[in-house]
């Protein structure tokens, strides 16, 4: 098993599809860029993937997560929309590894902790 780190609401949505666009904005812009890539232009075989819904993107730690969410945007997605990191364990067959992300098929995870924080805490 592997431990990714995903940021997620109570439901476990993330903030690309729990935070309507225009509240997004300026925190989470900058999507499809060398920073932020799509998911096509950085995970290795995305675009074969049949049923995306079952997927969730996370990072492969915390260094790469807090690469994508800098701590400020973690506390604002904590304390205005009820975003916290998870710490999710999954086995490396149903995760697509990117250069800066990786998608990993939902059904097979299983989540050990949530409200972590920058440092690994709890």
């Amino acid at each position: 098993m592997r431990t990714i780190y995903r940021v997620e609401n109570a439901e476990g949505v993330g903030p690309y599809r729990a935070i309507q666009p225009e509240d997004r904005a300026p925190r989470l812009t900058g999507q499809a860029t060398t920073d932020h890539p799509s998911p096509w232009g950085d995970i290795r075989g995305w675009q074969n993937v049949r049923q995306p819904s079952y997927f969730r993107f996370g990072f492969v730690s915390l260094d790469r997560l807090t690469d994508w969410f800098p701590p400020d945007v973690l506390a604002w997605l904590r304390e205005e929309h009820g975003q916290e990191v998870v710490e999710v364990q999954v086995e490396d067959q149903h995760i697509l590894f990117g250069y800066k992300q990786l998608a990993y098929y939902a059904p097979a995870a299983e989540k050990c902790r949530r409200g972590i924080n920058h440092q690994g805490e709890e």
